[in-house]
């Protein structure tokens, strides 16, 4: 995922110049239908085709782990789990957890799953989403005020 700067495209066109533009732009832009991602500082904001909801979405660097990146998408209020993806680790096990993880509440994942060990790291991947999970909420609930 591009982390620079946010282009508004509208069909195979796009305008001449990027912009990095406030959130309340990328939020227009989104709804407007020009793009269907933004990216905004280290944060991406995305629309969900399938429900038209605006998702806010974060790409997490875990530590003492064997998954390389973590990206996660929650509802724009911050509540909701809408996607998981992990990049690296265990790859059956990173999977369930992240179906079983979407469309569950944050609050919910991140009381069951926090503190979740793998061998003697102190963490896990499990444990590292839950982390992910509480920033991108934070960041979300952060945007709407």
């Amino acid at each position: 995922m591009a982390k620079a700067s946010f282009h508004l495209r509208e069909g195979s066109g796009s305008l001449p110049h990027p912009h990095i533009i406030s959130a309340t732009c990328v939020v227009a832009a989104l709804l407007a239908g020009f793009t269907r991602t933004a990216v905004l500082g280290r944060y991406t904001y995305t629309v969900n085709t399938y429900k038209g909801d605006i998702m806010y979405a974060l790409d997490f660097r875990p530590s003492r782990v064997c998954t390389r990146n973590i990206h996660v998408e929650v509802s724009d209020d911050g509540n909701t789990i809408e996607n998981v993806v992990f990049f690296g680790g265990c790859n059956g096990n990173t999977k369930a957890v992240a179906k079983l993880v979407q469309g569950k509440p944050v609050d919910e994942i991140v009381e069951l799953l926090a503190g979740n060990q793998c061998l003697t790291r102190g963490t896990s991947c499990a444990d590292q989403m839950t982390i992910a999970l509480r920033q991108a909420q934070a960041e979300a609930r952060a945007n709407i005020a």
